[in-house]
């Protein structure tokens, strides 16, 4: 694009800009800063008499490869600003894969199953805009961790410029369950 055509978007911009801030409450960069934070999920777990060794990565909720096993103690996920939390089971053998929080070693309804690396089987998924995320996680003897970038998210950060919640998240707690 050429100088030009920069210089006559930018009137406009800082105009819809402007406008969007004047017409929302007290709070917007306050929810922008919590929009900002969306965008990046966490997945944590430490207790160190658990037992995993593995990894796995992930291209949406519907797509993801990884290798290995474990049992964790309490995990947590989030997925913007929802979260799930249980005791975790890790078992990846590439065109297998298995894991989420359980109840007692039960699979849970935010368990997810891979076959042949596709995300078939989960009885409970995340709303719909924290679906489409991109990272992935390791497994290791007493300690878990996993980074995403939500892309759901990106839109709704986006969109909360102008005053649009895709998300339907601004006036939602952190860590509130799915």
């Amino acid at each position: 694009m050429k100088l030009a055509g920069i210089r006559s978007l930018i009137a406009p911009v800082a105009l819809a800009l402007a406008l969007g801030a004047c017409s929302t409450p007290d709070n917007y960069f306050e929810q922008r800063l919590y929009d900002l934070e969306d965008m990046l999920d966490l997945k944590y777990g430490c207790e160190f008499d658990s037992f995993a060794l593995g990894a796995k990565v992930e291209a949406t909720n519907y797509i993801g490869v990884g290798a290995g096993y474990g049992e964790i103690g309490h995990v947590t996920e989030q997925f913007g600003r929802r979260a799930a939390e249980g005791h975790m089971e890790f078992l990846h053998l590439v065109v297998y894969g298995m894991d989420g929080p359980h109840t007692n070693m039960v699979p849970g309804p935010h368990t997810e199953y891979c076959i042949v690396g596709i995300n078939c089987c989960q009885e409970k998924r995340p709303p719909w805009m924290d679906r489409f995320r991109v990272g992935g996680e390791v497994a290791l003897i007493g300690l878990s961790g996993g980074l995403y970038v939500n892309v759901g998210q990106v839109v709704d950060f986006v969109g909360g410029i102008f005053t649009w919640d895709p998300a339907g998240d601004d006036a939602m707690a952190w860590n509130t369950p799915w």
